[in-house]
């Protein structure tokens, strides 16, 4: 049954427009194309150097899933590394240890133990591929330990908000707080202070303040020496507008810095369990983007 709210999401993502009131998209702005066929070089078969400890973060679930049922969904992704060098234990899972879709700030605290044991801030650190509202939750333990990561990967990752998420408040009403906290926490998109429909100013936090002209306060979205790529699918029914996953923008739906921020072509597809899945998911097992995800932890820096 879960589909059928992940489309009720996408019903509402179709209509983002009445939410967000964002300038169109402007699709050109480093387009790679439909990468079910890669464009891209063959992936490495020999990871040079020290190896990072490359760590998944799910993202929000909404009822009646579980962030479980999200994590399996990255199980071809981490079988993709493990099929081109990566030991078992190298490639682990975040999982939310507390209330469903519980609040980023909650499930960085978590994260960031997991980061520390893996990583000494040194020579040892880790990668975070992250997706959706896990890229929320993996930027603010970047934002606390940058030290400590060597690259983060946003697949379809909410960074600015989606206008989706105003789900978020039915869904607290009904499954009781502090569930689906981290949900409100997304709405609305691009939120200034005091701007979402829930307390904790976690967009502030992470990108400042932007507006559709400029900037009105100044944040440093990819901070540290940490490598950044962020990857988002042109036909994502859940991250509206779509353009919220780009990093290092001036201005509202801001992608020009092509060297951080990659776009993809990836239709909706059948979920591993054989139901149907949006395109917001497709993107976690499409081979091009795994071999994208794949190429850039594995590369030495």
């Amino acid at each position: 049954m879960r589909p059928v709210m992940v489309f009720s999401l996408a019903f509402l993502a179709s209509n983002a427009t009445a939410f967000t009131g964002c300038a169109a998209i402007d699709e050109d702005q480093g387009v790679i194309g439909d990468p079910s066929d890669p464009q891209t070089d063959e992936a490495l078969t020999e990871v040079p150097g020290l190896r990072n400890t490359v760590i998944i973060v799910h993202g929000c679930s909404p009822p009646p899933g579980n962030e479980q049922a999200d994590l399996a969904l990255t199980d071809e992704l981490r079988a993709y590394f493990l099929a081109h060098g990566y030991d078992d234990s190298e490639v682990i899972k975040y999982v939310n240890a507390g209330a469903e879709c519980d609040s980023t700030l909650t499930q960085a605290d978590q994260l960031a133990a997991l980061v520390l044991e893996h990583s000494d801030g040194q020579g040892q650190k880790v990668d975070l591929v992250a997706h959706s509202m896990g890229s929320l939750t993996a930027r603010l333990v970047v934002q606390r330990y940058p030290t400590r990561i060597d690259d983060f990967i946003s697949i379809a990752g909410a960074n600015h908000g989606t206008a989706t998420a105003v789900a978020g408040v039915a869904s607290q009403l009904l499954y009781g707080a502090p569930a689906y906290q981290g949900m409100k926490e997304m709405f609305v998109p691009y939120a200034c202070a005091g701007q979402t429909v829930e307390a904790a100013d976690v967009q502030l936090q992470l990108n400042g303040c932007l507006t559709l002209l400029g900037r009105s306060v100044a944040r440093d979205e990819t901070p540290g020496s940490v490598d950044y790529l962020t990857i988002r699918n042109l036909l994502d029914e859940i991250i509206q507008p779509v353009t919220s996953t780009c990093l290092n923008q001036a201005r509202q739906n801001d992608c020009s810095d092509q060297a951080v921020n990659k776009a993809v072509i990836v239709p909706a597809d059948i979920c591993p369990d054989g139901t149907p899945c949006p395109a917001h998911l497709s993107l976690l097992w499409n081979p091009g983007v795994m071999q994208m995800v794949y190429n850039f932890a594995s590369a030495a820096n």
